[in-house]
């Protein structure tokens, strides 16, 4: 199968399954933890790679951003089944108050960023 083949039945996949191919940013699942000093947020992001992954904060505010990538499927001859979403993604998470912004730790484990912020 050319490629071109290969790509309509990406965007063939996505349109039957409710979503637009320019919609195909994901929006991963996160868990808040309120700390003694601050929050922990954890944000599940499998199959991310560290260097594709920016993590902001504005006042109460912590923007997540990146990219998910498929890794090398040079062996394939033709997509069978895709539901993993490889695209940007993005979360803004609303904390019920302003944090440091210049205080964030950042670690993946298992899959999961995991970002510790302190309260002002």
């Amino acid at each position: 199968m050319s490629h071109m083949g290969r790509k309509q039945d990406y965007f063939w996949l996505l349109s039957n399954h409710g979503r637009l191919a320019a919609e195909s940013c994901w929006t991963p699942a996160a868990d808040i933890y309120r700390t003694r000093g601050g929050w922990l947020v954890k944000i599940e992001v499998a199959g991310v790679q560290p260097d594709d992954v920016d993590v902001e904060v504005s006042g109460r505010s912590l923007f997540v951003r990146g990219v998910r990538r498929d890794h090398d499927t040079s062996q394939a001859v033709e997509c069978y089944q895709m539901e993993l979403v490889y695209s940007h993604f993005e979360r803004k998470i609303e904390l019920p108050r302003d944090v440091l912004g210049d205080e964030i730790d950042c670690e993946f484990v298992n899959g999961l960023l995991l970002v510790k912020l302190l309260d002002l």
